[in-house]
C-alpha cells in the first residue's frame, strides 16, 4: 500500500480530526509511528480512497479554525459560530466546517466586544452576519476571505452602515485587495458589503449587477475610481457616502434614483452628470461635495430634498428645472460660492435655511407660483443686490416670509413683464437664452 506524504502538519491535522470525530481513539496519542494519517483513517472503519481520506479530512478538521470558538447547531444541519472562549483573542479564524457540517452563521452580537481582536478570517461557507456581530470590536484591521462572490452574496443584516464597527483592510487569499473587480455572475452586492474597506482604490461592477446594497461602497477613503453597471437604476442611501478620494463618477444612462445621501461627504468629488432619466434624488444626496462646481438637475426631478447640496462650498452654477414643486430645508445652505440662482416656475415652497448662509449670492430670480418662503432660508445672504419676481407686486405681497429673510424682502426688486411696460417702475425680463434676467 503506497503511504501518503502528507507531512508532519496535516498529518497532525488528520488525526485531530479522527480523534475530534471520535474514531481510532489508540490513534489519538499524537504519536506517527509508521503509519500513515490514511492507514489510520482506514483503521478506524472508513473506506474510500486516499482522495476520499483527503476531502473527509478537509470535511472534519477542527484545527483550522481558532481553539475555544463556540458552536450552535442549526435546523438545517449547518452550524453557527461566536466568540465563546475566544473573546481576548487578537486572531480568530472561523473554520468552514464543524463536525463534519457547514459553519454558516455568525450568531447575532456573536463578536461583539472582542475588544483586542485585529485580524479575523471568514470562510467561504458564511452566508449570514447576525445583527451587531462585531459590535465594538473596535480593533479590527484585517479582515481575510478566500472567495469574493461568496462574500458578495453574504447577509449582513445591516440596513446601512458597516458590518464592522470601523474601518478595515480587506485580504483574498492573503493579497490586500485594492483593485476590486466583482466577478462575473454576481447580480447584487449587499447592504454595507464594503463599507469602511479603506484598502480599496478602484471598484469595478459588472454589467450583470442590477442591485447595489445601502453603504455598500461607504467610507472607502481611499477610493478613487467607480466603474458602475450599465444598467443599474438606483443608488441606494449612502451607497459611496464619504468616499473622500472619490473625484469623478460615470453615472449610467439607466439611473432613475439616487438614494439619500448616496455621494454625501464625498469632498473631493468635482465631476458628476446626473442622467435625465432621474427623477429623484434623495436627501443630503451630494451634501458636503465641497469640490462640486456645478450641477445640472434633469427635467424629471419634482423636489429638492432636505440638504440635498448642503455645504458644497465650491458650487457657482446650478440649474434647477421648471417643475420642481419644492427645495427641502437646508438644501443649498452654505453653498458660499453661489452668486445667482433661478427657483423654477413651478416652485411653491422653499425650506427653512434653504440658502441660509449663501454669502456670495447677488441675484435671485423667484417665481410667481411662490407663497412660502421658510424661516431663515435666506439669512446670511448680505450681497444680494436684487430680487427678479416672476409675478407682480400683489402676487409679491401674498408670499409668507418667515422669520430672517431680510436680505431678500429688502433688496431692490424687478417685477417680470415679458414685454416692455407701458409705465415706468421696475420690471424685468428674460434674456435670448431664456435664463439671463435683463431689466427693462
Amino acid at each position: 500500500m503506497k503511504k501518503i506524504t502528507i507531512g508532519k502538519v496535516l498529518f497532525a491535522v488528520a488525526v485531530s480530526a479522527i480523534c475530534a470525530a471520535g474514531l481510532a481513539m489508540a490513534a489519538c496519542g499524537g504519536e506517527e509511528d509508521d503509519k500513515s494519517a490514511y492507514e489510520i483513517w482506514l483503521e478506524a472503519g472508513h473506506t474510500g480512497t486516499e482522495q476520499d481520506f483527503m476531502q473527509w479530512v478537509q470535511d472534519n478538521a477542527q484545527s483550522s479554525g481558532t481553539e475555544g470558538l463556540a458552536y450552535y447547531p442549526l435546523p438545517d444541519g449547518t452550524y453557527a459560530v461566536g466568540a465563546g472562549n475566544a473573546l481576548y483573542l487578537t486572531e480568530i479564524v472561523i473554520p468552514a466546517r464543524h463536525n463534519g457540517a457547514a459553519v454558516t452563521e455568525i450568531v447575532p452580537e456573536g463578536f461583539a466586544s472582542c475588544s483586542r481582536l485585529e485580524k479575523i478570517t471568514i470562510p467561504e461557507t458564511i452566508v449570514t452576519f447576525g445583527a451587531d456581530a462585531f459590535m465594538n470590536c473596535d480593533g479590527i484591521a484585517e479582515v481575510h476571505i478566500s472567495d469574493l462572490a461568496a462574500w458578495c452574496r453574504i447577509d449582513f443584516q445591516v440596513d446601512v452602515g458597516s458590518p464592522f464597527t470601523y474601518d478595515y483592510k480587506l485580504y483574498l487569499n492573503g493579497g490586500l485587495v485594492t483593485d476590486l473587480v466583482i466577478p462575473d455572475g454576481i447580480t447584487k452586492i449587499n447592504n454595507g458589503a464594503f463599507c469602511g474597506c479603506t484598502s480599496l482604490v478602484s471598484v469595478t461592477l459588472p454589467d450583470g449587477v442590477t442591485d447595489i446594497g445601502a453603504s455598500a461602497f461607504s467610507s472607502c477613503t481611499m477610493l478613487e475610481s467607480v466603474r458602475l453597471p450599465e444598467n443599474i437604476t438606483e443608488l441606494k442611501m449612502y451607497v459611496f457616502s464619504n468616499a473622500e478620494s472619490l473625484e469623478g463618477i460615470d453615472l449610467p444612462d439607466s439611473l432613475t434614483k439616487i438614494g439619500s445621501a448616496a455621494f454625501g461627504g464625498c469632498d473631493k468629488l468635482n465631476g458628476v452628470t446626473i442622467p435625465d432619466g432621474v427623477t429623484e434624488i434623495g436627501a443630503s444626496a451630494f451634501s458636503g461635495c465641497y469640490s462640486l462646481t456645478d450641477i445640472t438637475v434633469p427635467d424629471g426631478v419634482a423636489t429638492i430634498g432636505n440638504m440635498t447640496f448642503n455645504g458644497c462650498h465650491a458650487l457657482e452654477s446650478v440649474y434647477l428645472p421648471d417643475g420642481i414643486t419644492g427645495i427641502g430645508d437646508y438644501a443649498f445652505a452654505g453653498c458660499t460660492s453661489l452668486t445667482g440662482i433661478r427657483i423654477p416656475d413651478g416652485t411653491q415652497t422653499i425650506g427653512d435655511y434653504a440658502f441660509n448662509d449663501c454669502s456670495s449670492l447677488q441675484s435671485i430670480i423667484l417665481p410667481a407660483d411662490l407663497t412660502y418662503v421658510g424661516d431663515y432660508t435666506f439669512d446670511g445672504c448680505a450681497l444680494v443686490e436684487e430680487v427678479y419676481y416672476g409675478g407682480t407686486e400683489n402676487g409679491w405681497r401674498q408670499i409668507t416670509f418667515r422669520l430672517n429673510n431680510i436680505a431678500v424682502q429688502t433688496a431692490p426688486r424687478y417685477y417680470y413683464s415679458q414685454s416692455r411696460p407701458a409705465e415706468d417702475g421696475n420690471f424685468w425680463h428674460y434674456d435670448s437664452d431664456g435664463f439671463t434676467p435683463v431689466k427693462w
